[in-house]
């Protein structure tokens, strides 16, 4: 039988049928392939059964033939993620050794990811993509189809994210490398689908407003587009009950997007347990909301201080206004990707505490 090492030095033995899939080392939990090493010495180990208990395969657990994706996180059997055995962070563990940081420390270096050269191409990559991206809007008749398409790209990209932040990495996730269309039209479906979620209670009432004629000056499309920052300016209305319930919503996204990211919308029915995992975590989970809320008052005061406040706007001018939506684009870009593993963290360091596991 095959041997292999773990980076940490425990060695294990495993059957061939097992070469080429992923495994988790029972001494520092560390996850990596199993490939044979050049060295088959022989090792003393536990028989099958006990080997089985030591190394969690993720495929075998999830049931997946499929080769693991980089940021996806394991999914225990009988939890309510692993109802879901296929897309974004639900059958594997990334290859990449997990961070050994404190939370304070990792919230850092969320901050000041494009410090590290790798992360900085990366984001450079996307940055200029969607500046480019934003022109397929003009293609005649299927403008905005490619442009859907470009969006459903970045969910994806956001999700894996939340994934491999959840999983202790420090990088960022490689783009999304999509083979179908499906792989664009499904991580959009889940963004959007995570926002409509804790947004239902204020749909409901605006629907009934519009009815009653008493809502005025609110727009929906914009609000959803707009990401987080549309959201808070759809929450300035000046109604006090849709206000609240769009603020509710904004409080409740953040773990509703994790449990999308790493189990799939199969979770959310289980309210109980969110809510439960709210209040075992308030504190941190008060802070993440409040990280959030500091990015947006980040990004709007800057964009006004460059674009020169009202006095002397910068898009007055053509080259103001692409220089402004450059810039723009880099700032969204930017705290997204802070916003997303701020989420991913606050999982990856205070799972102990949750109502229920991923891995």
């Amino acid at each position: 039988m095959p041997t292999t090492h773990c980076q940490c030095g425990a060695k294990y033995r495993y059957p061939e049928s097992s070469i080429g899939k992923r495994a988790k080392c029972k001494k520092c939990g560390a996850v990596f392939t199993l490939e044979p090493d050049d060295d088959e010495g022989p090792i003393a180990l536990a028989d099958d059964s006990e080997m089985r208990n030591e190394m969690t395969i993720a495929t075998e657990q999830a049931g997946a033939t499929a080769a693991p994706k980089q940021g996806e996180v394991f999914v225990p059997p009988g939890t309510p993620g692993a109802a879901s055995s296929a897309g974004l962070g639900s059958v594997a563990s990334p290859a990449a050794a997990a961070s050994t940081k404190s939370y304070a420390a990792d919230v850092l270096w969320t901050f000041l990811f494009p410090s590290s050269p790798r992360n900085l191409i990366v984001f450079l990559s996307f940055w200029a993509a969607m500046v480019i991206a934003r022109f397929v809007l003009y293609v005649p008749l299927i403008g905005w189809i490619l442009w859907l398409l470009v969006i459903g790209w970045y969910c994806a990209f956001r999700f894996e994210i939340i994934t491999s932040a959840a999983a202790g990495e420090e990088d960022l996730p490689d783009p999304p490398s999509p083979r179908f269309i499906i792989d664009l039209v499904e991580p959009l479906l889940k963004w959007f689908g995570s926002w409509l979620v804790v947004l239902a209670p204020a749909l409901a009432y605006v629907a009934y407003a519009l009815e009653q004629g008493t809502m005025k000056g609110v727009s929906l499309l914009g609000m959803m587009t707009g990401g987080l920052a549309g959201m808070i300016q759809g929450a300035r209305s000046g109604m006090l009950a849709f206000n609240l319930l769009i603020s509710i919503g904004i409080l409740l996204w953040p773990i509703v997007v994790l449990c999308v990211a790493l189990g799939g919308f199969a979770t959310l029915y289980r309210l109980d347990l969110i809510v439960l995992t709210i209040i075992k975590t308030l504190p941190i989970y008060l802070f993440t909301v409040a990280l959030m809320f500091g990015a947006v008052f980040i990004e709007e005061k800057l964009l006004v201080a460059v674009s020169g406040g009202p006095q002397r706007p910068m898009s007055g001018t053509a080259g103001g206004i692409l220089a402004l939506h450059v810039l723009s684009r880099g700032l969204d870009i930017y705290l997204n990707i802070v916003l997303m593993r701020l989420i991913g963290l606050y999982y990856h360091h205070f799972k102990d505490r949750f109502a229920w596991s991923w891995g």
